[in-house]
């Protein structure tokens, strides 16, 4: 069973993403500055970050989420109808949405720091480092995924169980 109280799900997942992506621009250090200048306009960070393995980290809250959902299922004495599972659904593309435009916003950042650290002619390496601390993987960024993950547990119990007022939990 998914774990609700589970303490920073996908903060490793978003680290080694972080990583993946920052690995993508070693090239840079190789290129001429109108190309550095050319590549960091034209390229579309958010697809480099897509194929840097954001769509696998986006599925893994579709697999948790469906994880609650069948734990709390078994449970459940009557169906569930396909409305509250609709319900559900929705609730989840929502939180992916989030975590998306969080996704979005790094991806912004990293590409107007790159080519501001460019045109000021900065050295690569202090570019880097400002790039780092930008982060995708922000304490704020865990407790929003965190917060969407324990919230959609608690609307999937109150909605998967709302027909049968009688049912009592016990926390363990």
């Amino acid at each position: 069973m998914p774990d609700g109280n589970l303490p920073n799900f996908l903060d490793s997942e978003l680290t080694s993403l972080e990583e993946r992506f920052l690995k993508r621009f070693a090239i840079l250090n190789n290129l001429s500055y109108s190309e550095r200048i050319q590549l960091a306009t034209e390229l579309d960070f958010f697809k480099v970050l897509e194929s840097s393995g954001l769509t696998k980290v986006v599925e893994k809250i579709e697999k948790e989420y469906s994880g609650i959902i069948k734990d709390l299922a078994s449970f459940k004495t009557q169906g569930i109808s396909a409305l509250t599972l609709q319900d559900l659904d929705l609730v989840l593309q929502l939180d992916q949405r989030s975590l998306l435009r969080s996704a979005e916003s790094y991806a912004s950042q990293f590409q107007s720091r790159l080519i501001k650290g460019f045109i000021s002619g900065e050295d690569t390496t202090e570019i880097e480092k400002d790039l780092r601390n930008i982060g995708l993987r922000t304490n704020q960024t865990i407790s929003a995924i965190n917060t969407a993950r324990d919230q959609f547990n608690a609307v999937a119990v109150a909605k998967l169980f709302e027909d049968e007022p009688e049912t009592r939990f016990k926390l363990s």
